[in-house]
C-alpha cells in the first residue's frame, strides 16, 4: 500500500506544496523529518528483507528527490540492510542524476563490508555518503 498526501512545509522563506511521502511498502518507509529545524528526507531500510525491495526503495525515493525543488538533506538507515552489486550500480548512476539536489548525505546502521561500498561509492559520486555510528550523530552532522 502506498500512502502519500499533500502537506504544506515551511522551508526556508518560502512555502511549497510537497507530497509527503511515507510510503510503507510491505515493511519499509521513507519520510521527511524535522530534525533541529531542518527538513531531512529519513530513507529507512532497516525492515528491508529482500534484495528486489531493496531496490524498489532506492527508486522510490529517487523519485522525491528527482521531483523536489531544492536541495536535501538525507539521512539513511542502513541497518540490517541488503549492499548488492546490482544496489550499488543503481545508487551510482542515481547519484550522477541527482548530485545536485543533495546538500548532505549520512548514513547509520553500516557494516564493516558496507562501509567499503560506501568508499567505492564515494570514489565516483558528486555528492558523498558520510557513514556514522549512530542515527543521533548523523543527524547532528546534516544540520551543522
Amino acid at each position: 500500500m502506498i500512502i502519500a498526501h499533500t502537506k504544506k512545509v515551511r522551508v526556508g522563506v518560502s512555502d511549497f506544496d510537497l507530497i509527503l511521502c511515507v510510503y510503507k511498502l510491505t515493511s519499509y518507509m521513507f519520510e521527511f523529518i524535522n530534525y533541529k529545524g531542518k527538513q531531512i528526507f529519513y530513507i529507512d531500510y532497516s525492515q528491508v528483507k529482500t534484495a528486489t525491495d531493496t531496490l524498489n526503495l532506492l527508486e522510490k525515493s529517487a523519485d522525491v528527490l528527482r521531483n523536489h525543488s531544492g536541495k536535501m538533506l538525507i539521512l539513511i538507515n542502513y541497518k540490517n540492510a541488503f549492499a548488492s552489486t546490482e544496489y550499488m550500480k543503481r545508487a551510482k548512476k542515481i547519484s550522477t542524476e541527482t548530485h545536485h539536489k543533495v546538500e548532505k548525505r549520512a548514513l547509520f546502521g553500516v557494516t564493516e563490508i558496507q562501509k567499503i561500498l560506501i568508499k567505492t561509492f564515494n570514489r565516483f559520486a558528486k555528492d558523498k555518503a558520510y557513514p556514522f555510528k549512530t542515527k543521533e550523530q548523523a543527524l547532528e552532522f546534516l544540520v551543522s
